[in-house]
This record gives C-alpha cells, structure tokens and sequence, in this order.
C-alpha cells in the first residue's frame, strides 16, 4: 500500500497526512466547527 501511494502521490501516507495545526486551519478557514466539538484528547 506504502509503494502504492508513493507512485501515485509522490510521498509517504505519513507525509501527507495533514498534522493538527494544518487541519485545525482548514476547520477555521472552512468555517467548519464541528471540528472543536470533538475533544481535545481525540484530536491528534
């Protein structure tokens, strides 16, 4: 599946797998606040 992804992404799926920030600023951008709804140990 990792070699997979890699030819068709050109990165591991660990790499693009978005970290917390990035995905906390899509939620703000997007104005998508379900996000925060879910708490904060579950988030990673």
């Amino acid at each position: 599946m990792e070699q997979v992804h890699q030819d068709v992404f050109g990165c591991s799926i660990e790499q693009r797998k978005p970290n917390g920030k990035a995905r906390r600023q899509q939620a703000l951008k997007a104005g998508d606040y379900d996000y925060f709804d879910e708490p904060a140990f579950n988030r990673k």
